[in-house]
């Protein structure tokens, strides 16, 4: 569900009533604060009205604390259609789809996977424990390569692989490397561009974060940057994949 960022922001402003929850009671986390509990304040949401209610159908008023006034993080959540969680372990209020994280590849998979004239493809790997891959210093279980084949392909050849994510996720976080210079694009939703990633040769994969505010699809695209006369494939490996 795609959220207005002043909407989404009054979220993250009154979080802090968490801070109220009676599980928060952790020795060193908590002090006591002299609040009022204001009667005659509402909110209203596109211009309508909205009373907050317990689980007992009694209503929640507002708490003005030092001119601030704080609004419950579970009610004002779901009032704008956000999942909500409390973690009394780590006293951490989790908004949105980010519970938890889902393996790209290995639970989502691709199912679009781009062949261009015979010189470039791609393909998701998976494996069990048993079986590693290494890629940039790191064992993986499972990747995405986006696999340019050598002299034959031009400068400028490229490669897509697309999942199918249903609106249920907020960003993707993947690592990416190739050892020759290439180009990795993200896109939401068919042509809706999120992130251009320049890869340099060899270097250490990069770790990325790329918002993807409930899009229904991501797509990823790999580019070739040498020369035609190299005679060298270009991989480009998409690894630790998660969307949350």
């Amino acid at each position: 569900m795609k959220i207005k960022k002043s909407v989404f922001a009054l979220i993250l402003a009154v979080a802090i009533v968490a801070s109220f929850a009676a599980g928060a009671t952790a020795a060193g986390t908590t002090a006591p604060v002299t609040a009022i509990l204001d009667y005659g304040a509402t909110v209203e949401l596109n211009g309508v009205p909205q009373n907050f209610l317990d689980a007992n159908g009694d209503r929640i008023y507002l708490l003005n604390y030092n001119d601030s006034m704080y609004l419950p993080v579970r009610k004002t959540a779901e009032l704008v259609g956000l999942d909500v969680d409390w973690d009394g372990a780590t006293h951490t209020v989790k908004l949105g789809n980010n519970m938890k994280a889902v393996d790209l590849i290995d639970d989502i998979g691709a199912y679009y996977l781009q062949k261009v004239n015979g010189n470039a493809y791609a393909f998701q790997h998976k494996s069990s424990e048993e079986k590693k891959w290494t890629i940039s210093g790191t064992e993986v279980t499972n990747y995405l390569d986006l696999y340019i084949h050598g002299s034959w392909a031009e400068q400028g050849t490229k490669v897509r692989a697309s999942f199918n994510l249903g609106g249920k996720y907020e960003s993707v976080t993947f690592k990416c490397y190739c050892p020759k210079d290439a180009t990795l694009r993200v896109y939401a939703d068919g042509e809706s561009l999120q992130k251009e990633i320049n890869i340099r040769g060899g270097a250490v994969a990069q770790e990325v974060t790329v918002p993807l505010f409930g899009s229904n699809e991501l797509t990823f695209e790999g580019e070739k940057t040498a020369e035609r006369d190299q005679n060298t494939n270009t991989d480009i490996f998409i690894f630790n994949a998660t969307v949350q």
